[in-house]
């Protein structure tokens, strides 16, 4: 049986770099109730997720509006650079992220296939990945990497995995629909995703 889990929000607290960057940089007190704030943070990203993906704007770009909507909402005075400065803190503390010993006792002790769903840049997901520490629970002769998306760095990449020897290991699908992901999640017999912030879900939806 192969065991698919979502990265983020699975594996680890996707709230807590938000968390500790808000304690750090913005003006809050009691009254703010953080798990709220992260949720409507969230929501902000929902709304430009298109952009995202096709290039429009950039990971950084998309932050900086996420948490200046936020503020907005919550009625929150902060300086412009002081958006820029939370983005740029946030991405430093998502590589102070880490797993349960739930999943590290599970991924050790598993006979059961496993694989790991990430959607997003390249460097940015392996980054998070290898603060996870997940890379030693994968056996290199079971280990197959399939890269959905598309973008300049996609030649550079096919050239790395023949230069590495890895390119019969690795599938590159180009830019893929909602679909398409849907029917590349179906080769999994088990999709878990126990996230708390999702506003909906559509991950979920789509693994059905």
């Amino acid at each position: 049986m192969k065991f698919c889990f979502d990265c983020d929000d699975t594996l680890y607290d996707l709230s807590y770099p938000f968390k500790k960057a808000c304690n750090e940089l913005l003006n809050i007190d009691e009254t703010h109730d953080l798990e709220s704030m992260y949720t409507i943070y969230r929501s902000c990203g929902d709304e430009i997720f298109d952009k995202i993906q096709d290039g429009s704007i950039s990971i950084d770009e998309s932050g900086i509006y996420r948490i200046r909507q936020m503020c907005k909402i919550y009625h929150i005075d902060v300086e412009e650079d002081l958006y820029r400065e939370f983005q740029r803190v946030y991405k430093t503390l998502q590589k102070e992220i880490f797993m349960s010993n739930v999943f590290h006792d599970f991924f050790r002790s598993t006979i059961s296939e496993l694989a790991i769903l990430t959607n997003g840049q390249d460097e940015h997901q392996r980054m998070k990945l290898k603060a996870l520490d997940v890379f030693k629970y994968f056996k290199e002769e079971n280990v197959e990497l399939i890269v959905a998306g598309d973008g300049p760095e996609r030649l550079n990449l096919e050239k790395l995995a023949e230069e590495l020897g890895v390119a019969d290991k690795v599938i590159f699908k180009g830019a893929l629909s909602r679909d398409e992901v849907k029917k590349e999640m179906s080769n999994c017999n088990v999709f878990a995703l126990a996230s708390r912030f999702e506003t909906f879900g559509v991950v979920l939806i789509e693994a059905l």
